[in-house]
């Protein structure tokens, strides 16, 4: 009998050291991520002074802040909210994949609703985030693509609206820039957009907080610049993107056609920005070997 128990405790033991370090990592990531918000929540706050006259906070669980605005007058909005996501530390697979495979960090977002829907539609996405690219195909290809004077940010980010002549000052404008260049890994995507909410950006933390700073403060003025051309386009029509009539077999065609060349697109930038990432290398690389062969030649 007592052999017997041995063999069990013996095969079990494997489970017991599974289940134990389990619980272990779900009581340690409950603890970690209740001090992380509250930490988040407290540099969020801080930088949303400028901007914010009140806020309502909701925790809808353990990893999720919501707070709900009362902006200063100056942002012309019907309301606007915040939120705050932490990684599931709680579980240690979910987060070893999630930093693994989806790079995935703690992040912050700004939406709001302006008092008129937008007639001037825009979109930033970095070319990395498949995945949103994907889901918003139909809509993303109908609107026209904008190019910076970086051709840098023109290989990292997506960038699209349906009036690119209006929002032109947006785009040249050093905050936008210097933003793009300074944060490529943070930034998740800018929209602006008819449904609800009309206005929404999101990106990951940054690791100090001076660029937290940095990052709302771009966030409220993308915000104060889209409600206001919101505001001076308001008697215009609102633009319909996508039809709602049902496509014919040749229109389907069609469009199946643009949506397969505007991946096609989406591929070859890619790979230019791969090839030249490549070729500067083996150029930096050649400049050391030729650095070196001269410097053994004058010995």
């Amino acid at each position: 009998m007592a052999s017997f128990l041995g063999q069990m405790i013996v095969s079990l033991l494997p489970l017991l050291v599974f289940l134990g370090l389990y619980i272990g990592f779900f009581i340690w990531g409950r603890f970690a991520n209740k001090k992380i918000k509250e930490q988040r929540l407290d540099d969020v706050l801080t930088a949303l002074e400028l901007y914010n006259d009140n806020h309502v906070r909701k925790d809808p669980n353990d990893r999720q802040v919501e707070l709900r605005l009362q902006l200063k007058d100056e942002f012309q909005v019907k309301s606007a909210s915040a939120w705050i996501i932490l990684l599931p530390r709680t579980s240690f697979p979910t987060m070893f994949v999630d930093k693994l495979f989806f790079k995935n960090k703690d992040s912050f977002g700004l939406a709001a609703n302006f008092h008129h829907k937008p007639r001037v539609f825009f979109e930033l996405i970095p070319y990395k985030l498949k995945s949103a690219i994907r889901r918003d195909f139909d809509y993303l290809i109908e609107l026209d693509d904008i190019n910076t004077k970086d051709e840098e940010i023109n290989n990292k980010f997506l960038i699209k609206s349906n009036k690119p002549q209006v929002i032109g000052q947006f785009i040249r404008s050093k905050s936008f820039m210097n933003i793009l260049r300074s944060y490529p890994n943070e930034i998740q995507w800018l929209s602006v957009r008819t449904d609800s909410p009309h206005f929404e950006m999101k990106f990951n933390f940054p690791k100090e907080n001076i660029d937290l700073l940095q990052l709302i403060k771009f966030c409220f003025l993308s915000l104060k610049f889209f409600a206001k051309v919101t505001e001076s386009t308001k008697n215009q029509p609102v633009p319909v993107i996508i039809p709602p009539k049902k496509l014919t077999e040749k229109e389907k065609a069609k469009k199946e056609k643009e949506r397969q060349k505007e991946k096609e697109r989406i591929i070859k930038e890619q790979k230019k920005k791969r090839e030249k990432e490549e070729k500067e290398i083996k150029k930096k690389k050649n400049q050391k070997t030729q650095v070196t062969t001269t410097k053994k030649k004058r010995k």
